[in-house]
């Protein structure tokens, strides 16, 4: 029996939002790729899933929508240190917190 797998042209390290991203553009484009993740799923943790505009508009030239009830809508983004605090604005749109348990499925 041949290994399914064997035929693949890129393997993917890490099914997070960047790796499931790169393997749907990468299957579109029809070239074969294996996505490898070392933790069984489901997955819920905090890690990339604050989404950014930019990254909002490359899901959905992939196909993928976020409704507003998929997550909370993000203005900006604020870091805080015992000396000092940072806040910003996103200069064109939106952002949106979403769990990674939305993406599976």
């Amino acid at each position: 029996m041949a290994n399914r797998d064997s035929d693949k042209e890129v393997v993917i390290l890490g099914g997070g939002p960047a790796g499931l991203a790169a393997g749907i553009a990468l299957r579109q484009r029809g070239i074969g790729c294996l996505v490898v993740e070392a933790r069984l799923p489901t997955i819920d943790k905090g890690c990339g899933e604050g989404l950014l505009p930019d990254a909002i508009t490359a899901l959905r030239e992939l196909g993928i929508s976020l409704a507003d009830g998929d997550g909370h809508r993000l203005r900006g983004i604020r870091f805080v240190s015992r000396a000092h605090e940072l806040e910003a604005r996103f200069p064109n749109g939106t952002g949106i917190g979403v769990r990674r348990t939305r993406f599976i499925g």
